[in-house]
């Protein structure tokens, strides 16, 4: 049964140096005490940049030479930015330095990275130092974003897009306003997930409360977090659609129950998503929870995989992928179900359990899956596993999870 809810520009005009002082590091102390000594000319355009690249020599530890080569081409990159921005703004969006192991300039882009990039840079002093990387936020995004609010009369709301990110975060101070501004924002953004984050003031968790695959919902087990029209997490498709965490509505999306695919997915508001699942195991930087750092569609997912899935009853199970060609038949199974669920089996292993619908199934860091139910082995007590495989949940719900690529 389907379920679905209704839902450049010209930088030559002032100097790159302002700009970049913002984005690189603050001028030095003693550059910035030179304007208050008594009447002397302006500083020159030669003294100017030699202030600056000694400000820089000292807080990155580079050589005069290197310093110099760097700004060379910080200044060549704003050029390519206003360019950019002129003629590649539907997919443009944006670029950020990066000082250490190694000087880089990184371009983003929404699609065709590499060869857009290639075009503006081939046979110039930025190939090599340029480098493409894919967002799901263009610049143009965040001005609609911004532009959409204005027009709703929300007092107090600021728009921030977060190009490193890829994110564009959205701060109101009510529930009410926090929904004006969702319509809002469904109204403007592309047919392509964008990451929008709405951050409530009193009446919802702060932003230092997490969610992520693992966590016990209301009704059943949360999934991976994945970026839609906005931040969201998944569940089972076959779930209430009305699920809480932390006795906190979160908004049904949508899900289907049927087919290919038993998945569904909801906003978090007032939480932090994150590209993580819950799993048994503690140490100093993951404890109790590993990092997404890939998906692995259904057709790279082998038999005899080693996988594993955390659900809020049987917790942390892992069992061997028997077959990719399963039919689940139930009362809750999705509506003319396919031959194509993933059956996961481990002698004497209980795999699934109520309550666990929904939860992720993992390979390491990739995700394969969303837990959909059990199937029962014989044995009393002990029931093979079967999921929904990644790909599918994707392609179906116009979602995608959320990783942190290594």
């Amino acid at each position: 049964m389907n379920r679905l809810s209704p839902q450049q520009n010209n930088l030559r005009s002032r100097r790159l140096v302002a700009w970049l002082a913002l984005m690189l590091l603050p001028l030095a102390a003693g550059a910035a005490g030179a304007a208050e000594e008594p009447p002397v000319a302006a500083v020159d355009d030669a003294q100017e940049p030699q202030m600056e690249t000694r400000a820089y020599e000292e807080a990155l530890g580079v050589t005069s030479e290197e310093a110099s080569r760097r700004f060379e081409l910080r200044n060549e990159a704003g050029w390519l930015n206003a360019t950019l921005e002129s003629e590649e703004g539907d997919t443009f969006g944006g670029m950020y330095l990066v000082h250490t192991p190694a000087f880089q300039i990184v371009v983003l882009f929404t699609e065709n990275a590499d060869d857009t990039l290639a075009r503006y840079v081939e046979g110039s002093v930025l190939k090599g130092v340029a480098v493409a990387r894919t967002s799901l936020v263009t610049q143009r995004d965040i001005e609609d974003v911004a532009n959409s609010i204005d027009l709703t009369g929300v007092g107090a709301a600021s728009v921030t897009g977060f190009i490193k990110q890829g994110e564009i975060v959205i701060e109101v101070e009510t529930p009410a306003d926090a929904e004006i501004a969702a319509q809002a924002v469904a109204s403007v953004v592309p047919d392509r997930p964008v990451p929008v984050r709405i951050e409530i003031g009193p009446g919802t968790p702060t932003p230092d409360v997490d969610i992520y695959g693992g966590l016990a919902l209301s009704g059943c087990t949360a999934g991976f977090s994945v970026i839609g029209t906005r931040q969201g997490i998944l569940t089972a498709g076959h779930c209430n659609d009305s699920q809480t965490y932390q006795g906190v509505n979160l908004p049904f999306q949508m899900g289907l129950n049927e087919g290919r695919t038993d998945a569904q997915w909801h906003t978090t508001p007032g939480f932090v998503d994150r590209p993580w699942v819950q799993d048994p195991y503690f140490d100093s930087t993951t404890p109790y929870y590993l990092v997404v750092t890939s998906v692995t569609p259904r057709s790279q997912q082998m038999i005899d995989d080693f996988v594993c899935k955390y659900g809020k009853t049987s917790q942390w199970t892992c069992g061997y992928i028997i077959s990719k060609i399963y039919r689940p038949l139930c009362l809750d199974c999705p509506v003319d179900a396919t031959a194509s669920y993933i059956r996961v089996y481990d002698d004497g292993v209980d795999i699934s359990d109520a309550g666990d619908s929904g939860g992720p199934w993992v390979h390491g860091g990739a995700a394969f899956g969303v837990h959909s139910g059990g199937v029962g082995t014989g044995v009393p007590d002990i029931h093979d596993g079967y999921y929904t495989a990644i790909n599918y949940v994707e392609d179906d719900l116009n979602v995608g999870v959320k990783i942190v690529a290594p």
